[in-house]
């Protein structure tokens, strides 16, 4: 039968800056989770990108795949990039047929836990992604779940 996929965690970058490299402002922009696929035609869709100005990005990860049990590829699950930073951490891949990305478990971030499958037959439903980048869970019988937002974290040094 058809089953959704697990979507995959959010990247990471975390970047020492001054104050004069900040300047007087910057844009700041928090993507938005991914959307949960389901059972029937939709792969879930991939998570915002957050970013802090110019200075520093984190790509949402890929949306669940949707497809048959027992015949399922990792393409197009890959965690999300962070870009900028002294430190850029890619987040885990989401669920596939293989043994690298097990079936169901959302992928991770640094800041957030994927969110958990349901097990086929089991009534339960999958969980969202943890905070903070965290890929929403597959289903086995059921839809996948939405994926957890981004987040910016500013702290000032005097």
């Amino acid at each position: 039968g058809f089953f959704a996929g697990s979507g995959a965690g959010g990247g990471y970058a975390r970047r020492r800056l001054t104050a004069a490299q900040i300047g007087a402002s910057q844009a700041v922009t928090i993507g938005a989770g991914g959307t949960a696929g389901d059972t029937t035609s939709t792969t879930g869709g991939a998570g915002g990108t957050t970013s802090f100005g110019a200075l520093l990005s984190a790509t949402g990860g890929s949306g669940g795949y949707r497809g048959y049990s027992g015949g399922i590829t990792v393409t197009g699950q890959l965690g999300g990039i962070g870009s900028g930073g002294d430190i850029n951490i890619r987040g885990q891949c989401g669920s596939g047929n293989s043994n690298t990305c097990p079936l169901g478990q959302g992928g991770s971030s640094v800041l957030g836990g994927g969110g958990a499958p349901s097990p086929q037959n089991s009534g339960d439903l999958p969980i969202a992604g943890g905070n903070y980048g965290g890929g929403g869970g597959g289903g086995a019988a059921y839809a996948g779940a939405a994926g957890a937002p981004g987040v910016i974290i500013v702290t000032e040094f005097y």
